[in-house]
């Protein structure tokens, strides 16, 4: 039945095959249909922000991006950003990010990775890039701090690397590079590449831990994993809740805190009782 409703849901007749081929060609395949949707949101949310962030990395010859679609007239499998009952998924959550007046980027091909911050805000701005080649498990293998003077209106490159003397078909799987930005002693982006697709990361259990908190009828979720935990999805089930932010990655021994309203007439032990943590690990394991 379910497969019946999603093909009469989805008014493109080649729509699903071309998504799921798609999602193949960057994730393993799914364990179960949970799984399905879960990709599916993830992949749209990262083809539109590789697109988005390299216009905006050519500003100059780039004025502007518009995406199709926010939102839906009806339940349907689509490619918008919010479902049919106002729903946020994973792409209107990277929405967030890749349109941030403040963006930082990174350009990776092969094993090369060129780091840029893009500004759309009508002054300059000052700060700092900590970028680091990591083992999944957490370990730096090398690592840099770079000052950062973005001019206004523009896209402005930090740095261009290659890792080629460090990274191999040895051991291309086992690292990422990661780049973080910082404005004074506030951590305000970090953005991560890989030097494989996604399904051929070597994730492991990530053992995701997650601390629920209740601060002035907003609830804390504070999540942290014992090796990378890509595309943290959380939940709450029997609610629909926006985020401050979903669908993110935690590195080792780095904890990520994401805030939702406390949903009306809940307490803080049913949220703790309905809170679900996902990553990508879970939608093959």
């Amino acid at each position: 039945m379910t497969s019946y409703i999603m093909e009469h849901h989805q008014r493109s007749g080649s729509g699903n095959g071309l998504m799921v081929a798609q999602m193949t060609d960057t994730f393993r395949m799914p364990n179960d249909f949970a799984s399905l949707v879960y990709l599916s949101m993830v992949l749209q949310a990262e083809g539109i922000r590789y697109g988005v962030e390299h216009w905006r990395r050519n500003r100059h010859r780039v004025s502007g991006t518009l995406y199709w679609q926010t939102n839906d007239c009806w339940p349907v499998a689509s490619w918008s950003g919010l479902d049919y009952y106002g729903r946020w998924k994973a792409l209107h959550y990277a929405a967030r990010r890749f349109y941030a007046p403040l963006l930082l980027s990174i350009e990776d091909e092969g094993t090369w990775m060129s780091v840029h911050v893009t500004n759309d805000e009508t002054e300059a701005w000052q700060g700092k890039v900590r970028w680091a080649l990591e083992t999944l498990e957490g370990e730096v293998v090398v690592e840099r701090l770079e000052e950062v003077s973005a001019a206004p209106l523009g896209s402005t490159q930090v740095c261009s690397l290659d890792f080629v003397n460090r990274v191999n078909d040895e051991n291309r799987r086992d690292v990422v590079f990661v780049a973080d930005l910082w404005e004074a002693d506030e951590r305000i982006a970090t953005q991560m590449a890989t030097f494989v697709p996604n399904k051929h990361l070597a994730l492991v259990d990530p053992e995701l831990s997650a601390t629920l908190l209740l601060q002035d009828d907003q609830l804390v979720c504070e999540v942290t994993a014992t090796s990378l935990a890509r595309f943290v999805e959380l939940s709450l089930e029997g609610a629909d809740v926006v985020w401050s932010d979903n669908y993110f990655d935690v590195l080792t021994a780095r904890a990520v805190a994401a805030t939702c309203p406390l949903p009306e007439g809940w307490t803080l032990d049913r949220a703790r009782e309905a809170l679900g943590v996902w990553s990508l690990w879970d939608s093959f394991a």
